[in-house]
């Protein structure tokens, strides 16, 4: 009796661990499933992420593409480098896109260290500062070997110790004013809305900023410098900026800069594109 007691109580020990590896098996192939679940669910939340950002992307590029063929239209559909936003139709989220003439700003290229010296003091900085700012910027893409006095060659850039110097030739974007002497990161954001590239004249007065202005008629009347009035026959550098946004918040911005050679009214119409970029890297896309 005893020992069929005893083996009575042993299976029923043997069945209770049964029971506990069972339980356990299923608790763990249950947190198992519902991890496989949640990494799928992430994933496919971020693969529909991916393809709202793609669609986005498309449909902002495509608008680039649009107000192009708007701006060099001879019709009443034509596109004004004005700033007025033009929304653009997406499935499911619209494209925002404006086109802005860089005729009132000044060709960073072109500009004599006096224009340069005037814009940078009108904007706060010291003469010393401005001063070598400006030739330092002008011995950057100049040919010459011989540097201006707060300017500087190679030489100069090696002596205090940087593993780099002038190239001697035209920026070949406004980021590039980071790595000139004299060029603070506070000056250069708040020069940067002033400046442009391939303009290849001097700016319109009619559509440039009062400090641009100022620092024109500074420069001819103290260093005598002569401003040529810009010829409308020449190059025009548009900058186009689409911001597209989805049904569900999310949004993409292209930024585009182009120059069309010849004036904005009349045929043949040829055009480059400068600048091509996107979301914030503005500085190097000279927005």
């Amino acid at each position: 009796m005893r020992r069929r007691r005893a083996r009575g109580g042993g299976r029923r020990r043997e069945a209770g661990f049964a029971l506990l590896i069972v339980l356990w098996s299923l608790a763990a192939l249950s947190l198992l499933a519902t991890q496989i679940t949640g990494e799928g669910r992430a994933g496919v939340r971020e693969a529909a992420s991916l393809s709202d950002s793609a669609v986005l992307e498309a449909g902002a590029d495509g608008a680039v593409h649009a107000a192009l063929f708007h701006l060099i239209s001879n019709s009443r559909d034509h596109w004004a480098p004005d700033g007025q936003v033009h929304p653009v139709r997406l499935p499911g989220g619209v494209v925002d896109v404006a086109l802005f003439d860089e005729a009132g700003k000044l060709d960073v290229n072109e500009a004599a260290p006096a224009v340069l010296r005037a814009l940078f003091q009108g904007l706060g900085a010291d003469a010393q500062a401005a001063e070598t700012a400006a030739e330092s910027i002008s011995d950057w893409h100049s040919p010459s070997d011989i540097a201006l006095p707060m300017g500087g060659k190679a030489p100069r850039y090696r002596s205090e110790g940087r593993r780099y110097g002038p190239p001697g030739q035209p920026l070949e974007t406004l980021d590039e004013l980071k790595l000139v002497r004299g060029m603070t990161p506070a000056l250069f954001a708040r020069v940067l809305p002033y400046l442009t590239m391939h303009l290849e004249q001097m700016p319109e007065r009619a559509l440039a900023a009062p400090v641009v202005v100022a620092a024109l008629d500074q420069a001819m009347r103290t260093d005598k410098v002569p401003i040529a009035e810009p010829d409308a026959r020449g190059p025009a550098v548009v900058r186009i900026v689409a911001v597209a946004r989805g049904a569900g918040g999310a949004a993409f911005t292209r930024r585009a800069l182009v120059r069309l050679d010849g004036s904005l009214i009349g045929s043949p119409w040829r055009y480059r594109i400068l600048a091509w970029g996107s979301g914030e890297d503005a500085a190097g896309l000279l927005f």
